[in-house]
């Protein structure tokens, strides 16, 4: 098989934000061949600190697992696309960069989430240490309309 030919895999990091639209369309489009994959990951996000709530447990990974088969592993399989989801518990930038060397990722598809506060080229934390990080190529994706901050 040749390196045109050889099926590419690409992570399609989710965090059921007003994002994931635009993210999976963007894997969708960055998969053209018969033989790509599309891995779905989302992470819960364990470094968040909120009191009174206790550690995410294996049921609440269950959960994730389920609602990205659902949501985004349908959307893409529906559109003839092959799809192995992944829910994580861990640091979103981290757990989506393990994930992509586990897979040995061609590209990671991710939307951008501005934290700015009036600094429009800031992409947000998880995807700017993807990016600074990834061994693999890094789609960053926003609606045109995307607020600038």
């Amino acid at each position: 098989m040749s390196q045109d030919q050889r099926a590419k895999h690409l992570i399609v990091a989710v965090d059921f934000s007003e994002m994931t639209d635009f993210v999976i369309e963007a894997a969708a489009d960055q998969a053209p061949g018969p033989n790509d994959v599309l891995h779905a990951c989302c992470v819960l996000d364990q470094k968040s600190t909120i009191p009174g709530r206790p550690a995410a447990d294996e049921g609440e990974l269950r959960s994730l697992e389920e609602a990205l088969q659902a949501r985004v592993a349908a959307d893409l399989e529906g559109r003839g696309k092959k799809v192995k989801v992944d829910a994580r518990l861990g640091q979103p930038a981290e757990e989506i960069l393990a994930y992509a060397n586990e897979v040995k990722a061609d590209v990671i598809v991710l939307g951008r989430h501005s934290q700015s506060g009036g600094r429009p080229d800031f992409l947000g934390s998880v995807a700017a240490r993807v990016l600074a990080a990834a061994r693999c190529d890094v789609l960053v994706v926003q609606p045109e309309d995307y607020p600038e901050d």
